[in-house]
């Protein structure tokens, strides 16, 4: 079953996690055997079990990847906006728990 997302939404989550494209379809192919392409999950239309899988990745739920309202992001929403470099690099865990 395909949805309709907002795909500005998940290049606003990309780019608040400085993930490329290619990081994020390595995760969500990671111990599969049917990769997943970029074209399913860089849509207007998704399949509801890849969405599923960036939803456990990035956890914001379904209601934020379908509002067609556009995201205006200012450096105030997230720390990762404001400062472009740390004292060491953080992994996706980790920027998951500072934001």
């Amino acid at each position: 079953m395909n949805v309709e997302i907002n795909i500005d939404r998940l290049n606003y989550l990309l780019s608040l996690y400085r993930m490329k494209d290619t990081d994020l379809l390595d995760v969500l192919n990671k111990d599969r055997k049917r990769k997943i392409t970029g074209r399913q999950v860089f849509a207007e239309s998704i399949d509801l079990s890849i969405l599923k899988k960036i939803d456990e990745l990035f956890g914001k739920g379904f209601p934020f990847y379908i509002d067609p309202t556009p995201l205006n992001p200012s450096p105030g929403m997230s720390v990762f906006f404001r400062k472009k470099t740390f004292s060491e690099e953080l992994n996706f865990t980790a920027k998951k728990v500072v934001n």
